[in-house]
């Protein structure tokens, strides 16, 4: 993640998960001369290819 004040580099502080598909990531500017502090949102969207196992389907003994 770039920061969207200064566009440079930055590390993750923490997460705070808001639901099984949502979190809230803190975020902090690496360049000493901004300091911006901002959270971003990660979101479960979507899949691309369906799982072959289901959360409430037993995993197969054959498999």
């Amino acid at each position: 993640m770039r920061c969207p004040a200064c566009h440079s580099n930055c590390l993750i502080l923490r997460t705070r998960v808001i639901t099984d598909y949502l979190r809230d990531i803190e975020h902090s500017c690496k360049n000493d001369e901004c300091g911006h502090i901002f959270v971003t949102q990660q979101e479960y969207v979507r899949s691309i290819v369906k799982p072959d196992v289901q959360k409430d389907k037993p995993i197969s003994a054959n498999a």
